[in-house]
């Protein structure tokens, strides 16, 4: 029984490892479709956010 617990411990710590969130900054491109989130842009003329993403 121990070692199922033991597993099953591992197991949900790596799932939460796994899912890391990294912090980062998008800029806005607008398109005829609508805007779009780039890893790429000028810092003076468009939209940007700075913060997690998945």
């Amino acid at each position: 029984m121990k070692h199922m617990l033991l597993i099953s411990i591992l197991i949900f710590s790596y799932f939460l490892v796994s899912c890391e969130k990294k912090s980062r900054v998008l800029y806005l491109w607008e398109t005829p479709s609508g805007g779009v989130w780039k890893s790429y842009g000028d810092d003076d003329t468009q939209l940007k956010y700075n913060g997690e993403i998945k």
